[in-house]
Formats: structure tokens, C-alpha cells, sequence
């Protein structure tokens, strides 16, 4: 007896898990000829290319951070730049040092964030700062003033490079995957001149460094990622200041402290310069771009069929347009916000479900890059799923929605990509709803 109970508590577990899994995603488990299943891939919709917003690039998590340039015909000119400043470690000198041997800027590379041409070269110059970066938020279009004059400059190539430098007590050390930077001594002489300067970091940014600006040309074609450290931590990006005392030479190293991107965008040169804030253009080709760049406005104005129905499940498809310039890698995936009757912009739910949940399958959900044969042809495409989102709008009775689109992460990614528009002549952008009457 005892036996046939746990077989019907297992039976009812089962079909429960079924339903929860089919009202979710639905359409991919059920098959037409078990309930009456409708499917469109042809509801309107309206999209074009619009400017993304500036945002917040301080306070964040971020390891690495961008720093180079490029031009894309379809995008325009990109720049990323750094902003950083500089903190106290370890004991202070054993006097005031009145002369120096050398000041060195040294930067970890992160090798797995480089855009574009890996064989560019970087022409970096650095500049220091006129004003605090001190701030309890930073965004992304914000600027600090500068002194004119250059402190330090390298030409380098590739970044990926390794260095051999004798450091103090005469130690043979290779620093692999980092770029060391040679600054003006005379300029660098007053970071040890004073050593009541160096008895805490408010008095060392207020009166030796408040910080560095960090830029490199590389002929518009290059893009690599600055660490804050090395992944065994043992280097970090810094300041060395070299001295000899009774001819034993010795160091004190200043750590990076904060490190802010800043991002220039130049379209006006561009082919998306035709297409920016246009419905109309918007049917054949949009745009998306990483850092504060650019981002699809979607609308999805008729959903009223949708009335007293189940949706099994909702996909926006994004395709592709493969593009022979500028072998930049395009974003991995998509997020999706939408505009709410409040007029707040937020997350959509088949986004913050998944990322807020543990045991899924965050392909299901998520806008990532795929690839397709459709129609004869290799397809590149995004999908983004929308069931929990239609639902959503459904059991409030509303029936359209405005969508902004855009890659995820987008603080350290660059890349970009050309879609196909959503009333093209051939292969379009669409959205994919299966659904089916409640009763």
C-alpha cells in the first residue's frame, strides 16, 4: 500500500514539474496534436537605432578595463580611456629622497580582452590629473581636467609582450603580460621628497598625485583590456619609484586605487548616422554597440490576439548581417529592458528570473549569439526569449510593449553588430509566439 502512495506522490511531482517547465518555455515540449497550438512569426513590429545612455562606470566589480581606439564604416570612431589614481603600500622611506632614478607606470594587460587587431600598435601616453577623481559615482561621459604636459609615453607592440627588470636586492624578475612605462623622473622626484606626504593617502592625492590620465592611438584599429591585478594577485597595476641609498637600490610602490573608463564616440563619418533614431530605416538594417553606444528601440504595438490565451512561448530573433571590415567580436549576448507604465525602464523578467536562480538553463532564457541554416543560408542570429514578459503584460491587460536592446556587460565590451531589420524583403528580425487557448 505503502509503495502505491509514493508511485501517485511521484506521478503528481512529475506532472507539475511538466506544467511549471511548459508554461515557460512551452512550444519547444509541446506537440500540436496534444492541445491546440497556434503559432505567429508575423506581429508587428516597429525598431530603429538609437544613442544609449551615458552610465555609471563607478562604483563597479569590474577586473579589467578598456583602453585603446578604433573606426568601424558602419560605426564610427571609438575611444576608450582610463582614469586612475594611485594609493600608499607598504613602510615609507627610511628619509626624504632628494633624487631618484626612476618612475615607472606599470599596467597588467588582460590578454583575453583584446578587439580588433591584435598586431596593432599601442601608442600610449599618459598625462596627470589637475583635479580629484574622488567621487561616489562616475559615469561613462565624464571628463577631468588635465596638466598639458606629457609625463610619460610607449610604443608598444604587441601588449601581450614580457619584460626582464632587475628589481632591488638585484632579483631577476620577468613580468609577463605587463606594460611597463617609463615617467619623467624630475616630475616623479616629488613622490619621495617629502615623506610626511606619504603618511596617509588623503595627504599623498592631495599634495603629490591625484591621479593619471591613460590614452592610446593605434591607428583606430585596436582595443585591449587594462587588469587591476594579476590573477594570482602578485602584481597589480601601480607606480614603482626607484632610489638608491648607500648604493643599494630600492623601491616603493604605489597600487592603483581606482580605476574609471572613459568613452568618445564619433558617428559622424559613420553609415549608422542614416539610420539613428529612424522607424523607417529601421525595417532594414539596426544597430547595436557596446560601452555607451548604441542600442534598438522596439516596439510590439498589436498584441491584442493575444487575449484570453496561454503563450507556450515568445522569441525575439535578431539576425545578423555579417560585415567584412574591421574583425571586431560582436557581443556575446543581448539584454532586454523594457518601458514600464510608471515610465521607468527595467529589466524584463525572462532576464531577471534566470539570473536570480540557481539550476538554469540560462540559454533558455537569455539573448546569446547562435547560429542557424535557414532558407538556404548560414545565419548568425540572437534569440531573446519574451514568455515571461508577454505573460506578464497579459495578466495586466496590456497589450504592447516598448523594448530597448542593447549588449550585455557593456562596460568592457566594444563590440557591435549589424541586424537585420524587422520588415526586410528576405530574411527579417521577428518575434516567434506559440500559443493556445486557457480552457
Amino acid at each position: 500500500m505503502n509503495k502505491i502512495i509514493y508511485i501517485l506522490l511521484f506521478i503528481a511531482v512529475l506532472s507539475q514539474s511538466a506544467c511549471i517547465k511548459s508554461s515557460v518555455i512551452g512550444g519547444d515540449i509541446l506537440k500540436n496534436d496534444e492541445i491546440l497550438v497556434e503559432f505567429t512569426d508575423t506581429s508587428t513590429l516597429k525598431a530603429r537605432t538609437v544613442l544609449n545612455d551615458s552610465f555609471k562606470v563607478y562604483p563597479n566589480l569590474l577586473s579589467s578595463y578598456l583602453l585603446g581606439e578604433f573606426y568601424d564604416n558602419n560605426f564610427g570612431y571609438s575611444q576608450s580611456s582610463l582614469y586612475c589614481n594611485f594609493s600608499l603600500a607598504g613602510s615609507l622611506p627610511e628619509k626624504n629622497i632628494t633624487d631618484i632614478d626612476s618612475i615607472v607606470l606599470t599596467m597588467v594587460v588582460d590578454t583575453a580582452l583584446i578587439y580588433g587587431d591584435n598586431a596593432s600598435i599601442h601608442n600610449i601616453a599618459v598625462y596627470e590629473l589637475a583635479e580629484s577623481i574622488d567621487k561616489d559615482s562616475i559615469f561613462s561621459n565624464e571628463t577631468f581636467q588635465l596638466n598639458d604636459v606629457k609625463i610619460g609615453e610607449k610604443q608598444i607592440l604587441p601588449m601581450t609582450d614580457s619584460v626582464v627588470v632587475i628589481e632591488p636586492k638585484n632579483d631577476t624578475v620577468t613580468y609577463k603580460d605587463q606594460v611597463r612605462i617609463l615617467l619623467d623622473k624630475t616630475w616623479g622626484s616629488k613622490f619621495l621628497s617629502d615623506t610626511n606626504y606619504l603618511k596617509n593617502d588623503t595627504l599623498f592625492k592631495e599634495n603629490i598625485l591625484k591621479g593619471l590620465y591613460i590614452e592610446s592611438t593605434t591607428n583606430n584599429s585596436s582595443i585591449v583590456g587594462v587588469k587591476k591585478r594579476t590573477k594570482d594577485n602578485k602584481y597589480k597595476t601601480r607606480i614603482d619609484v626607484y632610489y638608491t641609498i648607500n648604493d643599494t637600490l630600492k623601491k616603493k610602490t604605489f597600487n592603483y586605487d581606482k580605476i574609471v573608463s572613459h568613452f568618445k564616440k564619433d558617428y559622424s563619418s559613420s553609415k549608422v548616422i542614416e539610420f539613428l533614431d529612424d522607424f523607417d530605416k529601421g525595417d532594414s538594417l539596426l544597430f547595436v554597440q557596446g560601452t555607451d553606444g548604441l542600442k534598438v528601440e522596439l516596439d510590439i504595438p498589436y498584441l491584442d490576439f493575444l487575449k484570453g490565451k496561454n503563450i507556450n512561448k515568445a522569441e525575439l530573433i535578431l539576425y545578423t548581417i555579417e560585415d567584412s571590415g574591421i574583425k571586431v567580436k560582436t557581443p556575446n549576448r543581448l539584454v532586454t529592458k523594457y518601458l514600464t507604465e510608471d515610465g521607468d525602464i527595467n529589466y524584463i523578467e525572462d532576464y531577471v528570473f534566470p539570473e536570480n536562480s540557481r539550476n538554469i538553463d540560462k540559454n533558455i532564457y537569455f539573448g546569446y549569439k547562435t547560429k542557424s541554416k535557414e532558407q538556404g543560408k548560414e545565419l548568425n542570429k540572437y534569440i531573446i526569449n519574451l514568455t515571461m514578459h508577454l505573460k506578464k503584460l497579459l495578466r495586466d491587460d496590456i497589450y504592447s510593449t516598448k523594448l530597448f536592446i542593447y549588449p550585455e556587460f557593456r562596460i568592457n565590451d566594444p563590440g557591435f553588430a549589424v541586424l537585420r531589420g524587422v520588415n526586410r524583403s528576405d530574411i527579417k528580425s521577428k518575434l516567434k509566439i506559440t500559443y493556445s487557448n486557457i480552457d
